[in-house]
């Protein structure tokens, strides 16, 4: 019997800021993918980077936010068949505000 060809999978993260019961979204803009849609701070998990780096460099990126990686709590994995595996984290705090 051969043996299966394993897969692989892009992994992205989200963060989710929440202040006086809002939450940011950002609109996707130039990107190729769902451009106009709305979405959570979010981005590819970069070689040698852990879920929770990711989720803070993407955040800093995206929003202009500081998040410290002990302040993102782990909400949920999202997995995409064959395709991505999201890791959803919220922010418990951040340092500056969102742009």
């Amino acid at each position: 019997m051969p043996a299966m060809a394993r897969h692989v999978t892009c992994t992205a993260v989200f963060v989710l800021l929440e202040r006086k019961e809002k939450y940011l979204f950002l609109r996707r803009a130039n990107t190729g993918w769902s451009d106009g849609k709305l979405t959570l701070p979010s981005g590819h998990v970069d070689q040698g980077q852990t879920v929770r780096q990711a989720a803070a460099v993407e955040a800093l990126e995206e929003t202009g936010v500081v998040i410290q990686e002990e302040d993102l709590e782990f909400m949920f994995t999202h997995y995409v068949l064959d395709t991505y595996v999201n890791f959803y984290f919220k922010a418990r705090r951040w340092e500056g505000e969102p742009y």
